[in-house]
């Protein structure tokens, strides 16, 4: 008995969450390698079977067309729970026809007590089958719900083709907030677009990709590594927001394919990709993972921590959430446990307090949840620790600073140092104009531009910081009597969107002085750390990056225009929100200080 009950499925009246992947059987079918692979029952049985339950998969999706029948056997006799998916990407025929290929798949079928779920489409809608063909089918079996009818798959490619996180729809998924609130079983049976052959060469589908996460020339560990991450990362959020069903794609399909599969070598052997071992610490029934996004923390501070503890085992976990903290010594600092008692099907939440090492540095942070004496699954998170001080000496001449928001002049007060409110009378003193957000838009910034272009013209230096903030409509907003910049919003956000990676050109440059590439893959606070936002900013002179971001690094992150003697430079890192330190917000996308944003305004208000 399988049935969706409000938000969730219940398998013989009990809750479960299904844990898996998928297998695109017919594109298997096309792999180069497969021979008679397929039909040899030991290899059959290991792929299926043996592999998926050591990795504590209970459930697959057969994608875009079905297998033969002793796949279903195998699955009956081992209690593995399928979704059974017709090989429909947009439904063709007429409704005649249509019904009478369902009705025949549900008789020949329908004795699988593996198969739970019918899934009649992929990636697609159709008024027809959902309203006027399911409902008549319902009456030759009623036992079983119905994809695109009960529930409504969600494929989520975020952090890889798209944005971090997703505040709004997009591609085929619901924002990620609203799936949290459905009243609808959640089935997240595809993420994870990181795919790469059985040799690590990427597919077709992962140009530009690869750059966006790891920058240009990644390391194999970096790629392989990457991949685990990632799957761990998201199975953990969606393990922590409850979704009915996880399943990551694609366990097998055609290696040399659009997606390729999780196996290195040749498929007969049958070696999981690390992956696998990852998602065997993601899926652990009895598993944790952290509600935690910063990554930039001070020498000393203190952490509070949400660890999600979760048990979708059928009866009640007993354990301990041990924090212990890596900072270079072996084995690590093991700081005092929390127990934890978890009814069956439930998550319970608790809070771990860290105090982060003083010193300057990388400190790893994990969560082991422990069971009796058995270690049964593994959080991580790498902090990067900075000094809390960033006074300096002097100034060698004090910027002038237009800051229509007061961010940035509260955060130069705050810290001690001079600088001089916008007015032209100022810039023969200055070495450096500052122009922060809308400030371009500013009427002050207009009155005085025939001074800022003489100032650039006689070697000084013009930064424009964020310049997109606020604009709504596409505009030409002018710099200097030479230059403009194209500001617009994004029209392929469906494809890349807000980023949260940016990568130097050059590392040795004085903009990124005291600070480390690494530092600025992610920010704290904002929908996943966002550092640029989903616009074009397009100069009307020729330009050169000084860090870029995007799908295959395309977009200037930070550019420099030469006038003259002197240069404009256009930061669109985004620091907003993240330069008071005293501000106390508990939800984890709220923005907040950031120690590397406040490092760098300081270099850019230094260079």
């Amino acid at each position: 008995d399988f049935r969706v009950v409000g938000p969730s499925f219940h398998l013989n009246g009990r809750p479960i969450f299904l844990r898996g992947g998928n297998i695109a059987f017919h594109r298997f079918l096309a792999d180069d390698e497969r021979a008679r692979l397929p039909w040899t029952m030991d290899w059959v049985r290991k792929v299926f079977i043996d592999i998926p339950r050591e990795h504590h998969f209970n459930f697959f999706r057969f994608h875009l067309g079905r297998a033969y029948h002793r796949w279903y056997d195998l699955a009956d006799e081992h209690g593995l729970l399928l979704q059974d998916e017709w090989q429909f990407w947009n439904a063709t025929g007429s409704n005649r026809a249509i019904e009478t290929e369902f009705r025949q798949w549900i008789k020949d079928n329908g004795n699988h007590p593996s198969i739970v779920i019918w899934d009649p489409l992929n990636e697609s809608s159709d008024d027809s089958i959902v309203h006027d063909i399911v409902p008549g089918l319902r009456t030759l079996d009623p036992t079983r719900p119905w994809e695109s009818v009960d529930f409504h798959e969600q494929h989520p490619y975020i952090y890889s083709l798209g944005m971090t996180l997703n505040h709004r729809p997009f591609g085929f998924t619901r924002a990620l907030p609203d799936l949290e609130r459905s009243a609808e079983p959640v089935v997240v049976n595809e993420f994870l677009w990181w795919w790469f052959d059985s040799a690590w060469q990427p597919t077709v589908l992962m140009k530009d990709i690869v750059e966006r996460w790891l920058g240009r020339d990644p390391r194999l560990k970096d790629i392989v590594d990457r991949q685990g991450y990632l799957a761990e990362e998201l199975v953990g959020l969606f393990r922590r927001m409850r979704c009915a069903a996880i399943q990551p794609f694609v366990y097998l399909s055609n290696n040399r394919g659009p997606t390729a599969h999780w196996f290195e070598g040749p498929v007969r052997d049958l070696k999981p990709k690390p992956l696998m071992q990852a998602l065997r610490n993601a899926f652990a029934p009895f598993g944790l993972s952290m509600e935690w996004w910063d990554r930039h923390v001070e020498g000393s501070q203190q952490v509070t921590i949400p660890v999600h503890v979760v048990n979708d085992t059928g009866e009640v976990k007993h354990g301990q959430v041990v924090p212990v903290l890596d900072v270079g010594d072996a084995g690590g600092h093991r700081l005092d446990p929390v127990a934890v008692r978890v009814p069956p099907g439930e998550r319970k939440v608790v809070e771990v307090s860290v105090t982060m090492p003083p010193l300057p540095g990388v400190c790893d942070l994990r969560m082991e949840l422990v069971e009796g004496t058995q270690r049964v699954a593994t959080a991580r998170r790498t902090f990067h620790i900075f000094e809390s001080d960033f006074r300096r000496s002097a100034w060698k001449t004090p910027p002038v600073v237009l800051d229509p928001g007061g961010e940035v002049e509260a955060f130069l007060l705050s810290q001690g140092m001079s600088f001089h409110s916008w007015d032209p009378s100022s810039f023969a003193k200055a070495g450096l104009l500052f122009v922060n957000s809308f400030g371009l838009q500013r009427q002050e910034y207009a009155a005085s531009r025939k001074q800022v272009d003489d100032f650039v013209r006689k070697g000084g230096t013009l930064v424009i910081q964020e310049p997109e903030f606020r604009v709504v409509e596409p505009r030409d907003v002018p710099i200097t009597s030479d230059l403009a910049i194209h500001i617009a919003r994004r029209s392929d956000i469906d494809k890349g969107g807000y980023d949260s990676y940016v990568f130097p050109e050059d590392p040795h440059h004085p903009l990124w002085s005291g600070l480390q590439p690494e530092h600025f893959r992610w920010f704290n606070g904002g929908v996943g750390g966002e550092i640029v936002s989903e616009y074009t900013v397009v100069p009307s002179l020729t330009s050169h990056a000084l860090a870029s971001c995007g799908l295959g690094l395309r977009i200037q992150a930070v550019f420099e225009v030469r006038i003259g003697h002197g240069r404009v430079i256009v930061s669109r890192i985004q620091i907003r929100g993240r330069l008071d330190r005293s501000r106390n917000v508990q939800d984890p996308f709220a923005r907040r200080f950031d120690p590397v944003a406040a490092r760098y305004l300081l270099n850019l208000l230094s260079l």
